[in-house]
Protein backbone atom coordinates (compact mmCIF):
# COMPACT_ATOMS: atom_id res chain seq x y z
CA UNK A 1 0.00 0.00 0.00
CA UNK A 2 2.44 2.52 1.12
CA UNK A 3 4.84 0.98 -1.56
CA UNK A 4 2.47 2.66 -4.75
CA UNK A 5 1.75 5.73 -2.52
CA UNK A 6 5.33 6.45 -2.18
CA UNK A 7 5.48 5.56 -6.43
CA UNK A 8 2.56 7.94 -7.18
CA UNK A 9 4.86 10.70 -5.00
CA UNK A 10 8.10 10.28 -7.06
CA UNK A 11 6.46 10.07 -10.36
CA UNK A 12 5.00 13.15 -9.39
CA UNK A 13 8.62 14.76 -8.89
CA UNK A 14 10.44 13.55 -11.35
CA UNK A 15 7.87 14.58 -14.34
CA UNK A 16 8.09 18.31 -12.66
CA UNK A 17 12.02 18.12 -12.98
CA UNK A 18 11.93 16.50 -16.41
CA UNK A 19 13.14 13.35 -15.19
CA UNK A 20 11.32 11.84 -17.55
CA UNK A 21 13.91 8.77 -18.09
CA UNK A 22 13.62 8.01 -13.96
CA UNK A 23 9.88 8.55 -14.35
CA UNK A 24 9.96 5.93 -16.71
CA UNK A 25 11.60 3.27 -14.21
CA UNK A 26 8.99 4.06 -11.62
CA UNK A 27 6.44 2.81 -14.50
CA UNK A 28 8.46 -0.35 -14.98
CA UNK A 29 8.50 -0.75 -11.01
CA UNK A 30 4.93 -0.11 -10.78
CA UNK A 31 4.00 -1.94 -14.05
CA UNK A 32 6.48 -5.20 -12.98
CA UNK A 33 4.33 -6.28 -9.53
CA UNK A 34 2.03 -9.04 -10.16
CA UNK A 35 -0.10 -8.91 -7.53
CA UNK A 36 -1.19 -5.99 -5.40
CA UNK A 37 -2.97 -5.18 -2.07
CA UNK A 38 -6.68 -4.79 -2.78
CA UNK A 39 -6.73 -1.39 -0.76
CA UNK A 40 -7.72 2.25 -1.65
CA UNK A 41 -4.72 3.82 -1.64
CA UNK A 42 -2.91 0.92 -3.68
CA UNK A 43 -5.96 1.69 -6.65
CA UNK A 44 -5.65 5.61 -6.26
CA UNK A 45 -1.61 5.24 -6.53
CA UNK A 46 -1.55 2.35 -9.22
CA UNK A 47 -4.17 4.21 -11.67
CA UNK A 48 -2.33 8.23 -10.74
CA UNK A 49 0.85 7.50 -11.41
CA UNK A 50 0.37 5.56 -14.90
CA UNK A 51 -1.85 8.34 -15.52
CA UNK A 52 0.76 11.32 -14.97
CA UNK A 53 3.57 9.25 -16.99
CA UNK A 54 1.80 10.45 -20.33
CA UNK A 55 -0.77 13.19 -19.84
CA UNK A 56 2.12 15.23 -17.81
CA UNK A 57 4.36 14.72 -20.51
CA UNK A 58 1.29 15.52 -23.57
CA UNK A 59 1.95 11.87 -24.71
CA UNK A 60 -1.66 11.79 -26.37
CA UNK A 61 -1.68 8.84 -28.39
CA UNK A 62 -0.30 6.86 -25.15
CA UNK A 63 -2.35 7.85 -23.21
CA UNK A 64 -5.24 6.47 -25.62
CA UNK A 65 -3.97 3.02 -25.19
CA UNK A 66 -3.35 2.91 -21.60
CA UNK A 67 -4.49 -0.53 -20.00
CA UNK A 68 -7.87 -0.27 -18.84
CA UNK A 69 -7.68 -2.67 -16.04
CA UNK A 70 -4.29 -3.69 -14.98
CA UNK A 71 -3.25 -5.68 -12.82
CA UNK A 72 -6.15 -7.78 -14.89
CA UNK A 73 -6.92 -9.58 -10.97
CA UNK A 74 -7.37 -6.28 -9.13
CA UNK A 75 -10.83 -5.69 -7.93
CA UNK A 76 -11.11 -2.03 -9.45
CA UNK A 77 -14.93 -2.75 -9.61
CA UNK A 78 -14.49 -1.14 -5.94
CA UNK A 79 -12.92 1.88 -6.49
CA UNK A 80 -14.50 3.57 -9.06
CA UNK A 81 -12.32 7.06 -7.60
CA UNK A 82 -9.24 5.37 -9.23
CA UNK A 83 -10.73 3.86 -12.09
CA UNK A 84 -12.02 7.51 -13.36
CA UNK A 85 -8.30 8.58 -13.52
CA UNK A 86 -7.28 5.59 -16.29
CA UNK A 87 -10.77 6.59 -18.26
CA UNK A 88 -9.66 9.88 -17.99
CA UNK A 89 -6.16 9.70 -19.70
CA UNK A 90 -7.75 7.03 -22.39
CA UNK A 91 -10.47 9.52 -23.02
CA UNK A 92 -8.29 12.78 -22.95
CA UNK A 93 -5.45 11.30 -24.93
CA UNK A 94 -7.80 9.52 -27.79
CA UNK A 95 -9.95 13.09 -27.81
CA UNK A 96 -6.63 14.91 -28.50
CA UNK A 97 -5.66 12.51 -31.08
CA UNK A 98 -9.34 13.17 -32.60
CA UNK A 99 -10.81 9.78 -32.00
CA UNK A 100 -14.14 11.52 -30.73
CA UNK A 101 -16.07 7.87 -30.19
CA UNK A 102 -13.08 6.63 -27.61
CA UNK A 103 -13.52 9.75 -25.68
CA UNK A 104 -17.57 9.83 -25.76
CA UNK A 105 -17.16 5.88 -24.81
CA UNK A 106 -14.82 7.21 -22.02
CA UNK A 107 -17.23 10.36 -20.65
CA UNK A 108 -20.10 7.58 -21.02
CA UNK A 109 -17.86 5.54 -17.70
CA UNK A 110 -17.16 8.76 -16.10
CA UNK A 111 -20.78 9.50 -15.68
CA UNK A 112 -21.29 5.80 -14.38
CA UNK A 113 -18.71 6.24 -12.05
CA UNK A 114 -20.12 9.51 -11.24
CA UNK A 115 -23.56 8.40 -10.40
CA UNK A 116 -21.62 5.63 -8.31
CA UNK A 117 -19.63 7.54 -5.63
CA UNK A 118 -22.88 10.02 -5.53
CA UNK A 119 -25.32 7.16 -4.93
CA UNK A 120 -22.73 5.65 -2.03
CA UNK A 121 -22.43 9.42 -0.40
CA UNK A 122 -19.21 9.82 -1.46
CA UNK A 123 -19.54 13.34 -2.33
CA UNK A 124 -15.83 14.12 -2.31
CA UNK A 125 -14.96 11.89 -5.04
CA UNK A 126 -17.89 12.30 -7.14
CA UNK A 127 -17.26 16.09 -7.49
CA UNK A 128 -13.53 15.47 -8.81
CA UNK A 129 -14.95 12.53 -11.40
CA UNK A 130 -17.54 15.44 -12.10
CA UNK A 131 -14.79 17.66 -12.92
CA UNK A 132 -12.97 15.06 -15.35
CA UNK A 133 -16.17 14.20 -17.02
CA UNK A 134 -16.51 17.97 -17.52
CA UNK A 135 -13.04 18.34 -18.97
CA UNK A 136 -13.49 15.26 -21.34
CA UNK A 137 -16.69 17.21 -22.60
CA UNK A 138 -14.67 20.56 -22.87
CA UNK A 139 -12.28 19.34 -24.82
CA UNK A 140 -15.00 16.96 -26.97
CA UNK A 141 -16.65 20.04 -28.14
CA UNK A 142 -13.79 21.77 -28.53
CA UNK A 143 -12.65 19.51 -31.14
CA UNK A 144 -16.45 19.78 -33.04
CA UNK A 145 -15.86 23.53 -33.11
CA UNK A 146 -17.76 24.80 -30.39
CA UNK A 147 -15.27 27.04 -28.62
CA UNK A 148 -18.07 29.02 -26.45
CA UNK A 149 -19.43 25.75 -24.84
CA UNK A 150 -15.93 23.99 -24.56
CA UNK A 151 -14.61 26.97 -22.74
CA UNK A 152 -17.88 27.26 -20.39
CA UNK A 153 -17.30 23.32 -19.73
CA UNK A 154 -13.89 24.02 -19.20
CA UNK A 155 -14.24 26.40 -16.57
CA UNK A 156 -17.37 24.87 -14.69
CA UNK A 157 -14.62 21.66 -14.76
CA UNK A 158 -11.84 23.68 -12.61
CA UNK A 159 -14.70 25.52 -10.32
CA UNK A 160 -15.83 21.87 -9.17
CA UNK A 161 -12.12 21.15 -8.95
CA UNK A 162 -11.13 24.03 -7.08
CA UNK A 163 -13.96 23.46 -5.17
CA UNK A 164 -12.40 20.47 -2.94
CA UNK A 165 -9.40 20.16 -1.07
CA UNK A 166 -5.99 17.92 -1.91
CA UNK A 167 -6.73 14.48 -0.57
CA UNK A 168 -3.53 13.08 1.64
CA UNK A 169 -3.46 10.50 -0.88
CA UNK A 170 -2.18 12.32 -3.80
CA UNK A 171 0.08 15.09 -4.46
CA UNK A 172 -2.25 16.61 -6.90
CA UNK A 173 -4.54 15.86 -9.50
CA UNK A 174 -2.92 13.91 -12.58
CA UNK A 175 -3.68 17.19 -14.65
CA UNK A 176 -5.37 20.04 -13.10
CA UNK A 177 -8.85 21.18 -14.03
CA UNK A 178 -7.40 25.20 -14.52
CA UNK A 179 -4.41 23.91 -16.14
CA UNK A 180 -6.30 22.37 -18.70
CA UNK A 181 -8.45 25.13 -18.56
CA UNK A 182 -5.37 27.47 -19.72
CA UNK A 183 -4.32 25.64 -22.65
CA UNK A 184 -7.45 25.95 -23.96
CA UNK A 185 -7.65 29.18 -23.68
CA UNK A 186 -3.83 29.44 -25.12
CA UNK A 187 -5.53 27.29 -27.77
CA UNK A 188 -7.81 29.46 -28.93
CA UNK A 189 -6.23 32.75 -28.70
CA UNK A 190 -6.70 34.16 -25.06
CA UNK A 191 -3.13 34.34 -23.71
CA UNK A 192 -4.23 37.00 -21.17
CA UNK A 193 -7.06 34.81 -19.13
CA UNK A 194 -4.73 32.02 -19.74
CA UNK A 195 -1.96 33.69 -17.69
CA UNK A 196 -4.69 34.10 -14.86
CA UNK A 197 -5.09 30.14 -15.05
CA UNK A 198 -1.74 28.87 -15.05
CA UNK A 199 -1.24 31.31 -12.44
CA UNK A 200 -4.07 30.02 -9.96
CA UNK A 201 -2.59 26.64 -10.89
CA UNK A 202 0.85 27.68 -9.32
CA UNK A 203 -0.46 29.30 -6.26
CA UNK A 204 -1.79 25.99 -5.16
CA UNK A 205 0.77 23.57 -6.71
CA UNK A 206 3.93 25.64 -6.76
CA UNK A 207 6.28 24.09 -9.61
CA UNK A 208 4.15 23.02 -11.65
CA UNK A 209 6.50 22.14 -14.76
CA UNK A 210 3.25 22.57 -17.49
CA UNK A 211 1.50 25.52 -15.26
CA UNK A 212 5.56 27.06 -15.46
CA UNK A 213 5.74 26.83 -19.34
CA UNK A 214 1.87 27.71 -19.83
CA UNK A 215 2.60 30.68 -17.97
CA UNK A 216 5.67 32.44 -19.81
CA UNK A 217 4.22 31.72 -22.89
CA UNK A 218 0.74 33.51 -22.23
CA UNK A 219 3.23 36.11 -20.83
CA UNK A 220 4.96 36.13 -23.60
CA UNK A 221 2.34 36.37 -25.87
CA UNK A 222 0.74 39.35 -24.11
CA UNK A 223 4.31 41.55 -24.76
CA UNK A 224 5.21 41.36 -20.96
CA UNK A 225 8.86 40.10 -21.73
CA UNK A 226 9.56 40.48 -17.62
CA UNK A 227 7.08 38.22 -16.65
CA UNK A 228 8.16 35.32 -19.53
CA UNK A 229 11.12 35.53 -18.39
CA UNK A 230 10.87 35.06 -14.87
CA UNK A 231 8.63 32.02 -15.33
CA UNK A 232 10.97 30.83 -18.08
CA UNK A 233 13.68 31.20 -15.55
CA UNK A 234 11.70 28.99 -13.06
CA UNK A 235 11.13 26.56 -15.81
CA UNK A 236 14.94 26.60 -15.80
CA UNK A 237 15.77 26.28 -12.35
CA UNK A 238 13.54 23.25 -11.69
CA UNK A 239 14.72 21.36 -14.36
CA UNK A 240 18.16 21.40 -14.00
CA UNK A 241 18.31 17.67 -13.77
CA UNK A 242 16.53 17.04 -16.46
CA UNK A 243 17.55 13.63 -18.37
CA UNK A 244 15.18 14.36 -21.65
CA UNK A 245 15.28 17.08 -24.09
CA UNK A 246 11.61 18.47 -23.73
CA UNK A 247 10.78 21.00 -26.12
CA UNK A 248 9.47 23.26 -23.24
CA UNK A 249 12.85 23.49 -22.17
CA UNK A 250 14.69 24.16 -25.39
CA UNK A 251 12.10 26.91 -25.98
CA UNK A 252 12.59 28.60 -22.28
CA UNK A 253 16.18 28.85 -23.48
CA UNK A 254 15.77 30.32 -26.25
CA UNK A 255 13.72 32.82 -25.47
CA UNK A 256 16.06 33.56 -22.52
CA UNK A 257 19.14 33.90 -25.06
CA UNK A 258 16.95 36.39 -27.08
CA UNK A 259 15.69 38.37 -24.31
Amino acid sequence: MHYVHALDYLMYAYLQQAEDKKAAKVLEQLNSVEKYQPTFPASYGIAAARARFYLEQHLWKQSAQIPLEMPKDFPWQKFPMAQSITYFAWGMGAIREGNLSQGKEAIEQLDKFYKQLENSKQNYWATLVDSKKQSLLAWLQLEEGDKKTALKLMKRAAVLEDSVDKHPVTPGEVLPARELYGDMLMKVGQPKMALKAYQAVLKISPNRFNSLYGAASAAAQTGNQGLAKDYYGQLIKLTQKADTDRAEIKIAKTYLKMN
